[in-house]
Protein backbone atom coordinates (compact mmCIF):
# COMPACT_ATOMS: atom_id res chain seq x y z
CA UNK A 1 0.00 0.00 0.00
CA UNK A 2 1.52 3.53 -0.96
CA UNK A 3 2.31 5.56 1.88
CA UNK A 4 1.49 9.20 2.15
CA UNK A 5 4.81 10.16 1.64
CA UNK A 6 5.20 8.24 -1.06
CA UNK A 7 2.20 9.48 -2.79
CA UNK A 8 2.69 13.02 -2.21
CA UNK A 9 6.21 13.02 -2.81
CA UNK A 10 4.58 11.31 -6.52
CA UNK A 11 2.03 14.83 -6.89
CA UNK A 12 4.65 16.70 -6.60
CA UNK A 13 6.52 15.43 -9.60
CA UNK A 14 3.24 16.68 -11.10
CA UNK A 15 3.26 20.34 -12.69
CA UNK A 16 -0.26 20.62 -12.11
CA UNK A 17 0.02 20.03 -7.97
CA UNK A 18 0.66 22.77 -6.24
CA UNK A 19 1.89 25.47 -8.31
CA UNK A 20 0.55 28.56 -6.08
CA UNK A 21 1.60 31.71 -7.14
CA UNK A 22 3.29 33.79 -4.09
CA UNK A 23 0.43 36.34 -4.41
CA UNK A 24 -2.43 33.67 -4.08
CA UNK A 25 -4.90 34.86 -1.41
CA UNK A 26 -3.87 32.64 1.30
CA UNK A 27 -0.05 34.04 1.70
CA UNK A 28 -1.36 37.51 1.08
CA UNK A 29 -3.22 36.60 4.59
CA UNK A 30 -0.15 35.15 6.16
CA UNK A 31 1.61 38.27 5.08
CA UNK A 32 -1.17 40.72 6.61
CA UNK A 33 -1.33 39.09 9.53
CA UNK A 34 2.36 39.41 10.27
CA UNK A 35 2.34 42.83 9.46
CA UNK A 36 -0.38 43.34 11.28
CA UNK A 37 0.54 41.36 14.67
CA UNK A 38 4.01 40.70 14.51
CA UNK A 39 7.32 42.05 14.06
CA UNK A 40 10.22 41.05 11.20
CA UNK A 41 12.19 39.04 14.44
CA UNK A 42 9.12 36.15 14.34
CA UNK A 43 10.48 32.57 13.59
CA UNK A 44 7.63 31.20 11.43
CA UNK A 45 7.68 27.40 10.92
CA UNK A 46 5.47 26.57 7.68
CA UNK A 47 3.56 23.01 8.23
CA UNK A 48 2.92 21.43 5.23
CA UNK A 49 4.91 23.70 3.47
CA UNK A 50 5.08 22.53 -0.25
CA UNK A 51 7.24 24.18 -2.70
CA UNK A 52 8.34 26.47 -0.03
CA UNK A 53 6.32 30.02 -0.97
CA UNK A 54 6.14 31.01 2.79
CA UNK A 55 10.20 30.53 2.80
CA UNK A 56 10.82 32.71 -0.24
CA UNK A 57 7.80 35.54 0.78
CA UNK A 58 9.48 35.37 4.10
CA UNK A 59 13.41 35.05 3.44
CA UNK A 60 14.27 38.06 5.71
CA UNK A 61 13.37 35.64 8.76
CA UNK A 62 13.84 32.66 10.26
CA UNK A 63 11.46 30.03 8.45
CA UNK A 64 11.29 26.33 9.40
CA UNK A 65 10.27 24.28 6.16
CA UNK A 66 8.28 21.41 7.98
CA UNK A 67 7.28 18.58 5.09
CA UNK A 68 6.95 14.88 4.61
CA UNK A 69 9.72 15.40 2.48
CA UNK A 70 12.09 18.64 1.05
CA UNK A 71 10.16 19.17 -2.32
CA UNK A 72 11.58 22.80 -2.34
CA UNK A 73 14.84 22.02 -1.18
CA UNK A 74 15.16 24.23 1.58
CA UNK A 75 18.20 24.52 3.82
CA UNK A 76 16.22 24.67 6.91
CA UNK A 77 14.33 21.61 6.29
CA UNK A 78 12.74 19.31 8.85
CA UNK A 79 10.83 16.58 7.63
CA UNK A 80 7.83 15.12 9.79
CA UNK A 81 5.44 12.50 9.10
CA UNK A 82 2.26 14.05 9.70
CA UNK A 83 0.39 10.66 10.19
CA UNK A 84 2.79 9.67 12.85
CA UNK A 85 3.97 10.73 16.64
CA UNK A 86 5.09 14.14 15.51
CA UNK A 87 8.31 13.93 17.52
CA UNK A 88 10.45 15.25 15.09
CA UNK A 89 8.90 18.44 16.25
CA UNK A 90 9.25 18.12 19.59
CA UNK A 91 12.09 20.61 20.38
CA UNK A 92 10.95 23.45 17.41
CA UNK A 93 9.99 26.62 19.45
CA UNK A 94 8.61 29.22 17.12
CA UNK A 95 6.45 32.45 17.06
CA UNK A 96 4.01 31.40 14.72
CA UNK A 97 2.73 27.90 12.84
CA UNK A 98 1.84 28.54 8.96
CA UNK A 99 -0.32 25.44 7.92
CA UNK A 100 -2.20 26.46 4.64
CA UNK A 101 -4.28 24.04 2.95
CA UNK A 102 -2.91 20.96 5.24
CA UNK A 103 -5.03 19.40 7.65
CA UNK A 104 -8.00 18.96 5.03
CA UNK A 105 -5.59 16.41 4.03
CA UNK A 106 -5.61 14.23 7.16
CA UNK A 107 -8.14 12.64 8.93
CA UNK A 108 -9.45 14.00 11.92
CA UNK A 109 -7.52 12.28 14.31
CA UNK A 110 -4.15 13.68 12.62
CA UNK A 111 -5.95 17.12 12.07
CA UNK A 112 -6.06 17.38 16.08
CA UNK A 113 -2.94 16.19 16.90
CA UNK A 114 -1.14 18.77 14.08
CA UNK A 115 -3.29 21.58 15.95
CA UNK A 116 -2.27 20.93 19.51
CA UNK A 117 1.38 20.46 17.87
CA UNK A 118 1.14 23.86 16.65
CA UNK A 119 -0.15 25.20 19.82
CA UNK A 120 2.48 23.64 21.73
CA UNK A 121 5.47 24.90 19.59
CA UNK A 122 4.20 28.25 18.73
CA UNK A 123 2.40 31.59 20.00
CA UNK A 124 0.06 32.01 16.97
CA UNK A 125 -0.92 30.32 14.12
CA UNK A 126 -2.61 30.88 10.59
CA UNK A 127 -4.42 28.17 8.78
CA UNK A 128 -5.97 28.03 6.00
CA UNK A 129 -8.38 25.19 5.04
CA UNK A 130 -10.22 24.16 2.12
CA UNK A 131 -13.52 22.49 2.05
CA UNK A 132 -14.29 21.05 -1.54
CA UNK A 133 -13.27 17.91 -3.75
CA UNK A 134 -9.75 17.34 -4.64
CA UNK A 135 -9.15 14.26 -6.48
CA UNK A 136 -5.27 13.88 -8.40
CA UNK A 137 -4.22 11.11 -10.26
CA UNK A 138 -7.84 9.28 -9.28
CA UNK A 139 -7.07 9.74 -5.60
CA UNK A 140 -9.09 12.21 -3.42
CA UNK A 141 -6.45 14.44 -1.61
CA UNK A 142 -9.18 16.05 1.30
CA UNK A 143 -9.93 13.51 3.48
CA UNK A 144 -11.93 16.01 5.46
CA UNK A 145 -14.57 17.99 3.67
CA UNK A 146 -16.71 19.75 6.77
CA UNK A 147 -17.80 22.95 7.12
CA UNK A 148 -16.50 25.86 9.01
CA UNK A 149 -18.24 24.73 12.43
CA UNK A 150 -16.86 22.09 12.33
CA UNK A 151 -13.55 24.01 12.22
CA UNK A 152 -14.48 26.24 14.65
CA UNK A 153 -15.76 23.22 17.43
CA UNK A 154 -12.32 21.49 16.41
CA UNK A 155 -9.93 24.50 17.04
CA UNK A 156 -12.01 25.78 20.36
CA UNK A 157 -11.65 22.15 21.22
CA UNK A 158 -7.93 22.11 21.03
CA UNK A 159 -7.87 25.30 23.41
CA UNK A 160 -6.84 28.14 20.44
CA UNK A 161 -9.08 31.34 21.12
CA UNK A 162 -9.89 32.41 17.51
CA UNK A 163 -8.23 35.94 16.72
CA UNK A 164 -9.65 36.30 13.10
CA UNK A 165 -11.00 35.13 10.97
CA UNK A 166 -12.92 34.63 8.24
CA UNK A 167 -14.58 32.44 4.93
CA UNK A 168 -14.02 32.63 0.98
CA UNK A 169 -16.38 31.29 -1.01
CA UNK A 170 -16.30 29.95 -4.74
CA UNK A 171 -18.73 28.85 -6.86
CA UNK A 172 -16.85 26.17 -8.61
CA UNK A 173 -18.23 22.86 -6.70
CA UNK A 174 -19.67 25.20 -3.45
CA UNK A 175 -16.05 25.20 -2.32
CA UNK A 176 -14.78 27.69 0.30
CA UNK A 177 -11.65 28.29 2.04
CA UNK A 178 -11.53 29.06 6.04
CA UNK A 179 -8.81 31.52 7.27
CA UNK A 180 -8.08 31.45 10.93
CA UNK A 181 -5.48 33.58 13.06
CA UNK A 182 -5.49 32.04 16.49
CA UNK A 183 -3.47 31.84 19.40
Amino acid sequence: METMTDHYAHLFKSTRYATHSNNIERYQYVTNIVKKYGNPDWTIMDMGAGRGNICRIFSTQKVTYVELCNFAKHPDFLQCDFAGDLSELNNLKVDVSVCLDVLEHVDGDTATRLLYKMKDISEFVVLTIANHSDVLLGKELHLIQEGVEFWNDTIKNCQFNIIESHTKSFSRNNAEVYYYFLS
